[in-house]
């Protein structure tokens, strides 16, 4: 009997030991993790430039794109971990490091001619090796957050966390995009924008000032200001940090701080309902809607929202680009969505153009 009792206790021994030691074990991989920016860049429309030429055209133009990424990677202290099809992925140690590679990716001339994204977060990650020829891969919390981010980010602009944000040295590059629901996170997380582009085309708000000056030559602007609509009229707005998510990129738009149902009370109980919708044209806003179907129009996606509680004005249409064709065939229908855009037009239905959308998770 003893002899058991002593083996017991051996054994209980022997099990306290091993359990100090995973504990040890555990702290030592906690303390492993290091603080790194993660980084994803991505051509944009390249699913669309493959399919209009030969293999070697589009395959020598994103072959360009990489060589010329990585180049810049590495004479700003990066590393390039992997590249994901058009994507590649690095990381900086620190974030001086990677705003000198967005410095130097806007200013180089060899990257002018293409379409990329940005996505950018920093914070603690755990780095693995899993041959030794190969780079520390990093994994956690921070990766994940930085890929979902990418896949907000539009052409030519650089998204990225408010954790990135805080170590930033110049700030007043970055304006609040917005507050938005990031799969597998529980909050909100803050993202902020910064456009790559050096210049903002007049050519992008032409089709915006065509559709507004259809039927604003003897109204008041934005309520009370005579307007006359030009590319240097939207530059000229106040910058706030309440900015509209595309349209800080390239425009400075008012916000409307009226629900769908609001404006539907407005227009209905005015003597000239379509007159008075008109003078809200041109206005940003940023509803919800639920997603009913979609078409393919000349040059662009018309994407049918339905809005609960409205009894004329019970639908959106969003205006898209084809290149956000793959985003919208994985939508189901009866879906919630959270969108922003610039209202373009109303007839029984809220027309949005420079549309830009997010799914809503529980």
């Amino acid at each position: 009997m003893s002899e058991d009792i002593r083996h017991i206790d051996e054994i209980i021994e022997t099990l306290q030991k091993k359990e100090k030691e995973l504990r040890e074990l555990g702290q030592e991989i906690r303390s492993s993790a290091t603080p790194l920016v993660i980084v994803f860049i991505d051509l944009a429309e390249s699913t669309l430039i493959k399919q209009a030429v030969e293999p070697e055209e589009w395959l020598g133009y994103v072959y360009s794109f990489i060589r010329s990424v990585d180049q810049l990677t590495q004479q700003t202290g990066g590393t390039v971990v992997k590249r994901i099809g058009d994507e590649l992925m690095l990381t900086f140690s620190n974030v001086e490091n990677s705003e000198k590679f967005l410095e130097a990716v806007i200013s180089d001339t060899s990257l002018s001619k293409f379409r990329y994204k940005v996505a950018l977060d920093y914070g603690e990650v755990f780095l693995f090796k899993f041959r030794p020829e190969l780079s520390n891969d990093p994994y956690g919390l921070v990766v994940d957050r930085c890929s979902r981010i990418a896949k907000l980010a539009g052409s030519s602009s650089a998204l990225c966390s408010s954790d990135y944000l805080r170590a930033v040295q110049k700030k007043e590059l970055y304006y609040l995009a917005g507050e938005c629901n990031i799969k597998g996170f529980k909050e909100l997380q803050k993202i902020y924008i910064r456009p790559l582009a050096t210049g903002i085309p007049d050519s992008y708000q032409a089709p915006l000032i065509k559709a507004l000056e259809k039927s604003t030559e003897d109204r008041s602007g934005y309520k009370y200001i005579p307007r006359q609509f030009s590319a240097s009229f939207f530059r000229s707005l106040v910058k706030s940090d309440a900015r509209p998510f595309i349209a800080a990129e390239l425009l400075n738009v008012p916000k409307l701080p009226l629900s769908p149902q609001q404006l539907e009370k407005i227009i209905k109980e005015a003597d000239d309902g379509l007159s008075k919708a008109a003078e809200f044209y041109g206005y940003f806003v940023e509803w919800k809607g639920i997603y009913n179907k979609y078409k393919r129009e000349n040059g662009y996606l018309s994407v049918t929202l339905d809005i609960e509680g409205n009894k004329f004005y019970k639908e959106i249409e969003l205006k898209l680009p084809n290149t956000m064709l793959e985003i919208i065939k994985d939508l189901k229908k009866g879906q919630q969505l959270r969108f922003r855009g610039i209202i373009e037009q109303f007839f029984f239905t809220f027309y949005l153009n420079y549309v830009e959308i997010q799914e809503i998770y529980d």
